[in-house]
């Protein structure tokens, strides 16, 4: 059987499951970006991974849902209704590898039980390995579902010297999502002319009540900037307006470092 015909049958039996038990009311959706399974190389000698912390700090079970089994695609059960739980005090180093192996994965898109969620203390970094003696990466927002963007978000400060850029945008509505986005100088006085403006669509692998990947879209955000890009205090600020109704979003920009790697993170305040 090969790869994309077992992730099929993953799929299938994911939203089989998601059908079978609908009622969400009981858990509350968290938002994990860019979360990888194992690691990846990235430019200039990158070697990407993502280190995640989830400890129970709170006196009642935290349930986290769903969780994959370690058996390959097609032979596990499908993840719902199947949790992993943490007692007072435990804490859970990183998830279990997801049905989505065969392809990039955008982000994932967990389930806490609502009546321990506010217990869940977490931490997320993205790091990377080549330079782990120097830098030990950069924090990336966890989002809980009432933390969520529905109105249009501006992204301030993004800088610019010696950096490639990369907007982010996430929905966790399952469904495919439109987003405007528009880069303007940073500058003291209203810039109402951007530098560009385009069009993303968020799009992700799976549906329904319990999807775990979220949609997503991208945008490297190159523009000829000219001699600003000497300017160490060079930037720029984007602004993303949501196009699609009922759009639960978030979104960030990444400033990778050309020299070091390091990553500094632009979020909306």
């Amino acid at each position: 059987m090969n790869r994309l015909l077992i992730v099929s049958l993953a799929l299938s039996l994911v939203a089989g499951a998601a059908q079978a038990q609908s009622d969400t009311s009981a858990w509350e959706p968290l938002l994990i970006p860019v979360y990888i399974d194992s690691s990846t190389p990235g430019q200039h000698g990158a070697v990407w991974r993502t280190d995640l912390w989830i400890e129970n700090t709170g006196t009642q079970t935290l349930a986290i849902a769903p969780w994959f089994c370690a058996l390959p695609p097609g032979v596990c059960a499908a993840p719902f209704p199947t949790s992993t739980s943490l007692a007072p005090g435990q804490s859970l180093h990183n998830l279990a590898s997801s049905i989505f192996g065969a392809f990039p994965e955008p982000g994932r898109i967990v389930y806490l039980n609502r009546a321990a969620s506010n217990d869940a203390a977490i931490n997320l970094r993205v790091v990377d390995d080549s330079g782990i003696v120097v830098d030990s990466g950069t924090e990336v927002p966890v989002v809980r579902e009432r933390n969520l963007l529905t109105a249009p978000a501006t992204l301030t400060n993004i800088p610019l010297l010696n950096n490639r850029l990369l907007l982010r945008v996430y929905d966790i509505s399952g469904a495919p999502s439109q987003f405007r986005v528009r880069v303007f100088s940073q500058s003291e006085t209203p810039q109402t002319q951007p530098l560009t403006e385009v069009t993303l669509t968020a799009v992700a692998f799976d549906d329904g009540p319990f999807h775990v990947t979220p949609s997503y879209a991208e945008d490297p955000i190159e523009i000829n900037f000219g001699p600003v890009l000497l300017a160490k205090d060079a930037a720029v600020r984007v602004e993303v307006t949501p196009m699609t109704p009922g759009s639960r979003y978030w979104a960030f920009v990444s400033a990778t470092n050309n020299t070091t790697n390091h990553v500094t993170l632009v979020t909306p305040q």
